[in-house]
């Protein structure tokens, strides 16, 4: 597991972060969000690349044995559904390069969440840009169509879909996880609690 830390390393913060280490977890410090987005930028992310390379690979498995079946159907270039995972990532690649570039900017005195937060909805809206354009150009079915609609559009409707699905998780996340909301303040509330009594009982 990989961890990166923004901020100061005070208090419970550095408490957590040696418990991180001795179980093995490889930790990258950054004072302010300007050092974090330039660890990002050198190459600190192999998990998520090596993650990425995976389902790339298992979509296009499933491009090939559409493949056929655009092949039996005469669609035109229906090598585009093997390719069309490989092309998809990279309009997200470079949504997300874009974001960091420009949109991962903020004050030292800011929530680096509010700035990460920024940066994500910039990449989502781009990503669905290329998406869209993407599944325009690719998912060609020969002007087939379903429900009146073009083939592409039910496509595109799946991928907005799962990046709706990515949004809720991030959000979810964060509800359950981020000191500005509840579930963490009733833990900190019970853990201060906890300490004042033990100070009473001596």
């Amino acid at each position: 597991m990989r961890l990166l830390i923004i901020g100061g390393l005070q208090g419970q913060i550095g408490a957590a972060t040696k418990i991180a280490m001795s179980r093995g977890a490889k930790v990258t410090h950054a004072g302010n969000i300007e050092q974090a987005s330039a660890e990002l930028r050198a190459g600190r992310g192999a998990d998520l690349f090596e993650s990425t390379a995976a389902e790339n690979i298992g979509a296009m498995i499933l491009g090939v044995a559409v493949y056929s079946i655009a092949s039996a159907s005469n669609w035109p270039h229906p090598e585009a559904w093997i390719f069309f995972p490989l092309v998809v990532r990279a309009f997200g690649l470079l949504a997300t390069i874009i974001s960091i570039q420009f949109f991962i900017r903020g004050r030292e005195d800011e929530d680096p969440m509010n700035i990460l937060n920024r940066g994500y909805w910039a990449t989502t809206v781009l990503s669905v840009i290329g998406l869209a354009i993407t599944t325009y150009v690719m998912m060609d079915s020969g002007g087939a169509t379903s429900h009146g609609l073009p083939t592409w559009v039910w496509f595109f409707g799946a991928g907005v879909v799962g990046l709706a699905t990515s949004v809720a998780f991030v959000y979810i996340t964060q509800y359950y996880t981020a000191g500005s909301f509840r579930p963490v303040r009733e833990i900190a509330e019970a853990s201060m609690t906890f300490r004042s009594l033990d100070k009473t009982s001596r």
